[in-house]
């Protein structure tokens, strides 16, 4: 039914009731308006575009927010340190009781998320950088190096040894230290140039120093071999078809079977090749090296981090997270880093390595990234226990003759000097 308006008011501010509703009008002077009533808004949270909410506001009973239809106004929290929790939930674990809330969920101003709820049985889940506890998740470049360390552990049971460490070199100028190339022959075709893809691959030239600054001779080589060269990015595997290519050493000649990404000039590939027979300590040495570097190498760091102890008694277990050396001949290292990665099995066994092994140690900045370097060196043996690492024959090429106690330091094996 419709409703019947009054007539026109010849006063401004006077009232009508719609009986079909019993909502009271006001005349304006040109139109009804519904009459707005003073009410207290205390208890109301409503604020104008200028105002905020301060001290410690408590919202109760069925509140939400709900945010304008527009893509560009996110709701904003802002956190006023690093460290400090921006979001934190509140509820009831294996309690009733109101008085006795916990922190089931926060994210901090890092942005790491944290499910605390019953933290103590170990069901909940926690995402950190490395993890160390069972109730840690696993982020993508911890699988990753995992992965990497698996690889390292399958060479040594099917009987593959890493070689050595190079970076691709696309040009046409002689062959730089630390480098290898990907070369091809066209059908019909007397002369080799670059290749720019593995597909096209049927040579591969090897500097004589690798990347590491060791001399390879790579004479054990043989027709038949497998070699593969690999990166966290990407990797082929070939046969070898020839050896002593132009009669030189390092110059194979290969058939390719498989590859996987492209051949990048930024990245470290390490060098396997396949060996028949059983491998020497020498090679396991080298193979337990490569699992402290290739993991970097995967993880985009430089080395891993240890405190200096200038009292280690060598009788007695380093502490993890800990490295020590006195000058002399020998250097201890805990098997496990200062952020509790396990770099090392229990070998029980002394390796003289087949060339002297360099080593670089960093001072680490105040952010965890590499200062200055603190000492430069090489290693000759290589021995692991329950109680720690020792590398042995120790001489220092350059740099500081002490670990100071308590300094923090990045120590790097071999690999990224």
């Amino acid at each position: 039914m419709a409703t019947t308006l009054p007539d026109t008011p010849e006063n401004i501010g006077e009232t009508w009731t719609n009986p079909e509703t019993g909502v009271d009008y006001e005349w304006d002077g040109e139109r009804w308006k519904v009459v707005t009533l003073s009410a207290d808004i205390d208890d109301i949270a409503f604020l104008s575009q200028s105002q905020k909410f301060t001290g410690n506001n408590i919202f109760e009973g069925n509140n939400k927010f709900k945010l304008k239809d527009s893509t560009t106004n996110p709701l904003i929290i802002e956190s006023s340190s690093g460290s400090a929790q921006i979001l934190q939930v509140k509820g009831y674990v294996n309690d009733s009781d109101l008085n006795n809330r916990r922190d089931v969920f926060h994210v901090d101003g890092k942005g790491d998320a944290v499910a605390l709820r019953d933290l103590e049985a170990g069901r909940n889940v926690i995402i950190p950088s490395i993890p160390e506890e069972n109730n840690h998740g696993t982020n993508k470049f911890y699988t990753d190096a995992q992965d990497t360390i698996l690889h390292g552990m399958v060479d040594v049971i099917v009987g593959r040894k890493v070689y050595a460490k190079y970076q691709l070199q696309k040009d046409d100028r002689a062959i730089r230290t630390g480098k290898f190339k990907l070369l091809l022959m066209a059908q019909h075709d007397s002369e080799i140039t670059q290749a720019n893809d593995w597909e096209d691959v049927n040579y591969i030239y090897f500097s004589y120093d690798d990347y590491d600054g060791n001399r390879r001779a790579l004479t054990e080589f043989k027709v038949g071999d497998q070699l593969s060269i690999e990166s966290q990015n990407g990797a082929a595997t070939f046969i070898i078809n020839q050896v002593k290519v132009n009669n030189l050493d390092s110059f194979f000649g290969v058939t390719r079977i498989s590859f996987v990404g492209d051949p990048t000039e930024d990245d470290v590939y390490q060098m396997v090749a396949g060996d028949e027979g059983r491998i020497t300590a020498e090679q396991v040495g080298e193979i337990v090296l490569n699992r402290f570097n290739e993991v970097d190498a995967v993880r985009n760091t430089y080395g891993k981090i240890f405190k200096g102890d200038q009292q280690y008694d060598p009788t007695k277990t380093l502490a993890p997270g800990f490295i020590s050396w006195s000058g002399g001949s020998d250097m201890y290292i805990s098997r496990t880093d200062g952020r509790n990665f396990s770099w090392c099995s229990n070998t029980n066994a002394t390796f003289t390595l087949d060339s002297k092994q360099y080593f670089t140690i960093y001072s680490e900045t105040s952010s965890g990234e590499i200062g200055a370097m603190h000492m430069r060196g090489t290693f000759n043996t290589f021995f692991s226990d329950s109680k720690h690492v020792k590398l042995g024959g120790v001489e220092k090429l350059q740099g500081s003759n002490i670990l100071y106690t308590n300094k923090w330091f990045i120590v790097n094996l071999g690999g990224f000097m």
